[in-house]
């Protein structure tokens, strides 16, 4: 986990931000293979708007709760599956607090998490090492 980052923002914002965090990144040489968005709250329209400007937007479905995902991806923080950069602070300091308070970045690692177990670790994706982002509601 390379970032995490805590915002709330209407649509117009969160359009603004994804495509200047995907203009940084892509500075950066980081180019995702996939952008997950939130089917729920303005996620959808996200997606109407930047269907043809970002490769690689996925819905992902908000389906159980964000308790029953954090759940799921439990066994890979336990395994030492997953690394975190101190620019994903902001989800280290909310991890070990869940369910208590905040609770959006671990939604979010959640949906991530379970979305590279399906589509990577269980060899249904491609050879290398995905780069996934993520963005939640």
């Amino acid at each position: 986990m390379i970032w995490a980052a805590r915002h709330h923002f209407d649509l117009p914002q969160t359009i603004r931000f994804l495509l200047s965090t995907l203009a940084a990144l892509d500075a950066q040489g980081l180019r995702p293979n996939a952008v997950l968005i939130e089917d729920a709250a303005n996620g959808p329209a996200v997606q109407q708007t930047l269907k043809r400007k970002v490769p690689g937007l996925l819905p992902i479905p908000a389906r159980g709760s964000k308790e029953s995902h954090a759940h799921a991806v439990a066994p890979l923080l336990e395994a030492g599956q997953v690394s975190f950069h101190h620019r994903a602070a902001p989800l280290v300091e909310e991890l070990p607090r869940f369910p208590k308070g905040t609770k959006d970045l671990v939604d979010a690692f959640g949906h991530g998490g379970l979305w590279l177990e399906t589509r990577y670790w269980r060899g249904l994706g491609i050879k290398r090492d995905p780069l996934p982002m993520l963005l939640s509601r």
